[in-house]
């Protein structure tokens, strides 16, 4: 039996009929054969791998099977690690949210000062052991606060790992707060003046309390409050008192909680002798009748006048009394020597053994067509000062930074020239007799920067003896030249002044202000 069946030939786009009989037996038929003339290509043979053909594939898969398992150890790990790492910083913040909550009074009790740790405690979670250690102090600059720091240190795959929480803890009021401030003062509080001087008390009021401001007033009147500030357009406090830079005030304004609020208490008058008591109060705005609503001090003034003029045998005068030779286009004009009493002296936080209000330091010049007001009397610059020793003291040492070993003055006139000699004359007493005394001059060139003021040398006298006058209780006039080899001119910001200190082994007074010390300071200037 015949049937037709179409194949593909080798020839591309050929069909080609063939005969294929099926009378054959199919068991007749050769398996290659069959394959050859039914698909009309050649057949392989089926067969297995070869030992390296397995080989390969074994190593294959063992390298990739090797690859898995560190990165999935890799990952449990780096797993282990994080969950480590949490754990030790939510115990951390716990344990300072614990703090938190403690009673203020327990919680002063773990103050360890930083080291050693207040606390230390072992904790196991998820297998892994935690040190937990705890350090409470109180910050060197606190007004109340706590300073709390939780270290957690475990062994991480024998690495030390270590997270630190840390937080300020204040003390916390449950409803509305009660004020918590106290007022402190940053000048002595008892003072004592000669008449007509300025009498200044210092303070700081410290608010630990919440958000608050203050009332001040003075029990009796008389008390005038001014806000310490560098300038009118910086509220920082600079520790002097200038009426012209700090603004007088009846409140505080708003102080924010622990933070402070430095102010000045100000006599109106001083012109009546005698002993004065005022009570200055401050009162919260937000809660006046509360129990710590109100604060009060005491500040205590002494006017008194002890130092008389002194007699006309107390001065030995020095035989040099012309004035510096005269230069064309130039005035020759002298400055006297007096203070201010605008600032009072020492400034808050000043470690200065002269003491008193009138001692201030960078203390004026002034001017009287050359004629000082006999009415000019010396105030009281040091409490060495009695009626028969006037005088501003100056200690050993020759500082031109320590107030005691120097006084400082500092023209009121910028934007000048200064030229040929600069001729100083000083009263000047030895207060011991039996030893020579010492002093030394300064002229300086002062340029001010906003608050800031900076002195250049422009020369320096050589030490000048000064020997005992009127048998040591007199004062001795000394003149000291600085000739002047180019002309100085001073910018507007800048001025002239200068500076004795006392060089010698002995303490020594200067004398001023008054008709019989006319001590002064001559320029030629234009």
């Amino acid at each position: 039996m015949l049937r037709q069946e179409i194949t593909v030939s080798r020839q591309p786009g050929v069909l080609k009929r063939e005969a294929v009989r099926d009378d054959i037996p199919w068991v007749e038929k050769r398996p290659r054969d069959l394959c050859r003339r039914l698909v009309r290509r050649s057949c392989r043979d089926d067969s297995g791998f070869t030992l390296i053909e397995a080989v390969v594939a074994l190593g294959v898969a063992t390298v990739l099977f090797t690859a898995l398992a560190y990165a999935a150890i890799g990952a449990v790990r780096s797993t282990q690690i994080a969950r480590a790492n949490q754990q030790a910083i939510d115990l951390a913040n716990d344990r300072l949210e614990g703090l938190r909550q403690l009673p203020w009074g327990e919680l002063t009790t773990l103050v360890g000062d930083g080291a050693p740790p207040a606390t230390t405690e072992a904790v196991q979670s998820n297998n892994v052991d935690y040190t937990v250690r705890t350090y409470v102090w109180t910050p060197a600059t606190s007004t109340g606060e706590r300073e709390a720091r939780i270290v957690v240190t475990w062994d991480g795959y024998g690495t030390t790992q270590e997270r630190v929480a840390s937080s300020a803890i204040s003390l916390k009021t449950q409803g509305l707060p009660n004020p918590d401030f106290e007022v402190v003062p940053t000048t002595p509080t008892d003072l004592t003046v000669s008449p007509g001087s300025a009498a200044v008390w210092g303070f700081r009021l410290a608010n630990r309390g919440a958000w608050d401001s203050w009332t001040l007033s003075s029990t009796p009147p008389g008390i005038t409050f001014y806000q310490d500030r560098t300038s009118q357009a910086d509220a920082t406090p600079d520790g002097l008192f200038d009426a012209a830079v700090d603004p007088a005030i009846t409140q505080t304004g708003q102080i924010d909680p622990y933070d402070s609020f430095n102010f000045w208490a100000v006599a109106d008058s001083t012109a009546d002798t005698g002993t004065f008591t005022w009570t200055g109060n401050a009162k919260s705005t937000a809660q006046p009748t509360a129990a710590t609503g109100s604060g009060s001090w005491s500040m205590n003034l002494t006017v008194k006048d002890t130092t008389p003029p002194p007699a006309n045998t107390q001065v030995c005068l020095d035989a040099n009394t012309s004035d510096p030779a005269a230069v064309p286009a130039y005035t020759v004009v002298s400055y006297y020597l007096h203070n201010s009493g605008k600032t009072p002296w020492p400034p808050a936080g000043a470690n200065d053994p002269v003491a008193g209000t009138n001692a201030a330091n960078p203390l004026d010049l002034t001017t009287n067509n050359g004629v000082l007001d006999a009415s000019w009397t010396l105030p009281s610059y040091s409490l060495d000062v009695d009626s028969s020793k006037p005088g501003r003291v100056l200690q050993p040492g020759g500082s031109t930074a320590l107030p005691a070993q120097n006084a400082t003055w500092q023209m009121l006139r910028a934007n000048t020239w200064y030229t040929g000699t600069v001729r100083l004359r000083l009263f000047v007493r030895n207060l011991d007799p039996g030893t020579p005394a010492q002093i030394q001059a300064q002229l300086f060139k002062a340029t001010v920067s906003g608050a800031n003021t900076t002195y250049a040398t422009i020369q320096s006298s050589a030490a000048t003896p000064v020997t005992a006058c009127e048998g040591g209780g007199g004062y001795r006039e000394v003149v000291i030249d600085f000739p002047l080899t180019t002309v100085q001119k001073l910018a507007k910001t800048s001025y002239l002044g200068f500076r004795v200190t006392n060089t010698g082994s002995q303490n020594v007074a200067l004398a001023y202000d008054h008709d019989k010390f006319p001590a002064r300071i001559t320029v030629v200037e234009k």
